[in-house]
């Protein structure tokens, strides 16, 4: 399947009018990939598969349930206009509709966005609806569809990181057609345990000058959306040397996915994780990675709150007690009653490595992924940075810490002793100390942490099942 041709859906149960429909597409451009649907049931198949993508939907609207049954009737074609919001929001669709049948979708005609769906200069509605009596008029509706989407693969994109998903593809290259680009050089960053990807974007025009160096996240609309959202509502809080700008957020022409793009400025080319990896982490840049958050730690205030609210932060009450009852933790309902005093405010809440980008030239860092921004204990962020170099994916696995350093976790010098990077372990500690109210509240964030990487299936289950009992250890010993 070609990321450059034109993918469209005909749920059609008339053989002589699908016929119709592809001769009008491939009279359009020989670039385009029909798949038939000849009932309810088969077009469900088809948008619950997700290995299909479909840039275009056509869509009769009295259809049988099953292929090659005789009782057609148009709730069918409704229900698969719903299933079409829900599996493929953002691909555009055209209703086929008699003319007793046109008021059926006035309801969805209303959800209808009129969006420049593939920045082609224009916009066009998400869902259209034409009569059978006007088929005469299809090919015109649908000529400026077809090349829209074809015209994006002059866009020329180099993947860094392999093929990327088409509806990736897409988003990417709709975002750099707007920003008039005619190259996109793409490299996947960030972490591997989401559903969305992030990627760094550049976008560079005919004379080959860059347009934008931008971070790109895409994936599934809700999360997506409240990337978009978290941004304007609390990112923007920030002090905008230490945030990218946010450009655009492209909702359609991804099926279920959309994206949302920021701009970066030139330099920002290594993550924490990288760096340190390198060796060229200062004591510069480690104050500008604490000093990020600083107007949202001056808002924070001190609350008495339980353990289990700083868990409910990183771990659902249904996965938690799941883990709880997986791992035997029978000690872990009473420890998450106590109450601690926490130091409430705005955190990142998932502040790993590959979420803070470096420009070493600078000294300078800034700040990616906003999907899980929130309101709880701030020292979460210090201490999912420090413990990142022991979970996530995109660290180097070192040869510690091994039981006899966790056991050692609240005497930072015993713990680092043997530690390759014992500076940088050591300045996420401080910086929770900083932050935070006390010894308390600092074992409630690293039990949080903790427990969430039992839900994960490729994170190391005995150093979490340490640092579980390192947690108990410094609140029983305050």
């Amino acid at each position: 399947m070609s990321n450059h041709n034109f993918k469209v859906l005909v749920v059609e149960d008339e053989v002589d009018i699908s016929n119709y429909i592809i001769s009008v597409f491939t009279a359009i451009d020989d670039r385009v990939e029909v798949t038939i649907a000849g009932s309810r049931d088969q077009a469900f198949d088809f948008l619950n598969d997700s290995n299909q993508f479909f840039d275009f939907i056509t869509l009769d609207l009295k259809i049988p349930i099953e292929n090659d049954s005789f009782e057609k009737s148009s709730i069918h074609g409704l229900a698969v206009l719903g299933q079409c919001r829900l599996k493929a929001q953002g691909t555009p669709l055209l209703v086929f509709t008699g003319t007793s049948t046109v008021d059926m979708i006035a309801e969805f005609l209303v959800s209808s966005h009129s969006s420049d769906i593939w920045a082609e200069g224009r916009s066009r509605s998400t869902i259209d609806h034409l009569t059978k009596t006007k088929m005469g008029d299809f090919k015109e509706k649908v000529t400026g569809i077809v090349k829209a989407v074809l015209s994006l693969s002059d866009i020329e994109l180099n993947s860094c990181s392999g093929s990327l998903p088409i509806e990736h593809d897409r988003l990417i290259r709709v975002f750099s057609k707007s920003q008039r680009g005619s190259r996109a050089k793409v490299t996947k960053i960030g972490g591997g345990l989401s559903n969305a990807k992030v990627y760094l974007v550049h976008v560079t025009n005919e004379t080959g000058a860059i347009v934008y160096s931008a971070i790109a996240k895409c994936g599934p609309m809700k999360d997506i959306s409240e990337d978009a959202e978290n941004y304007d509502s609390k990112i923007n809080r920030l002090r905008p040397e230490v945030t990218p700008r946010k450009l655009q957020h492209i909702e359609f022409s991804a099926m279920s996915n959309s994206g949302v793009f920021y701009s970066l400025a030139t330099g920002y080319d290594r993550s924490f994780f990288k760096s340190v990896e390198e060796g060229v982490i200062t004591s510069t840049i480690r104050q500008c990675v604490s000093g990020m958050f600083d107007r949202w730690h001056a808002t924070s205030s001190e609350q008495r709150i339980s353990i289990k609210t700083i868990r409910q932060n990183l771990v659902d009450d249904k996965t938690s007690e799941r883990l709880k009852k997986q791992y035997r933790l029978d000690w872990a309902n009473r420890f998450e009653e106590s109450k601690v005093q926490a130091n409430i405010g705005c955190f990142h809440c998932d502040l790993h490595g590959e979420n803070i980008l470096i420009n070493t030239d600078i000294s300078s860092a800034t700040l990616i992924d906003y999907g899980d921004v929130s309101e709880g204990s701030i020292t979460l962020d210090p201490i999912t940075l420090e413990c990142s170099f022991l979970f996530h994916p995109n660290t180097i696995k070192y040869d510690w810490p091994t039981k006899t350093d966790i056991e050692n976790w609240e005497d930072i010098d015993k713990y680092i002793e043997n530690c390759p990077i014992a500076e940088d372990i050591r300045f996420c500690r401080e910086w929770a100390k900083n932050i935070g109210t006390g010894p308390r509240e600092l074992a409630a964030c690293l039990y949080s942490y903790s427990l969430r990487q039992l839900k994960y299936e490729d994170t190391n289950k005995e150093i979490a099942l340490n640092l579980l009992q390192a947690s108990r250890r410094i609140y029983d010993q305050s």
